[in-house]
């Protein structure tokens, strides 16, 4: 995942050059949300600015339904029994099967929205997984913006084929990076 800072910074930014609206890049730690990178200082419409590193619930980001819709599903399961047997594990707004519904909707239409009440404005955030080629799910690229800013059809219209197009991107050079380090060290080897 580290590697994957890097390779995703440029194209946070030119989402935000494009878009105007903060992208992050959120990977899984434990049974948080990390954010790992994003454009929130570069954006003029971050209402909010998360730092590096700042965690979040899981089952309170758009990341972090992404994430586990696109997880190994025993994976999921096992956090998902984790996250519900916890004390702020969220009972009395998801159980099981409206949770099981949700990752379903997700991995059928390929992105997560969450609609949260903030102190200023509402926000929308809309993410896409980002899969290797196994297409094992390594994080999620997401956008923050104002709900009343847009339909969330017109929205999703406009930010997730940019998302899906960075993701995969970002995808394909994270492999390509991991393969040049494994043909390194295989060399490192054979001397």
């Amino acid at each position: 995942q580290t590697c994957a800072l890097p390779i995703c910074r440029d194209y946070l930014e030119r989402f935000t050059k494009k878009f105007q609206w903060p992208a992050t890049l959120a990977t899984l730690s434990g049974l948080s949300i990390v954010v790992r990178e994003n454009t929130d200082l570069e954006s003029p419409y971050a209402v909010e600015q998360f730092t590096i590193g700042y965690t979040m619930p899981i089952l309170g980001t758009a990341s972090g339904f992404c994430i586990l819709a696109f997880m190994n599903n025993d994976k999921r399961q096992s956090l998902i029994d984790t996250l519900l047997s916890s004390e702020d594990g969220n009972k009395e707004e998801y159980d099981q099967m409206s949770l099981q519904r949700e990752f379903k909707t997700v991995k059928t239409n390929g992105y997560a929205v969450k609609i949260r009440t903030r102190r200023y404005t509402d926000q929308t955030a809309i993410s896409v997984p980002i899969k290797n080629s196994k297409s094992i799910i390594k994080g999620a690229l997401t956008v923050r913006y104002s709900t009343s800013a847009y339909e969330l059809n017109d929205a999703i219209k406009l930010f997730v084929p940019s998302l899906e197009e960075a993701s995969g991107e970002i995808s394909t050079k994270i492999d390509a990076y991991k393969n040049k380090q494994k043909t390194a060290m295989d060399s490192t080897y054979e001397l």
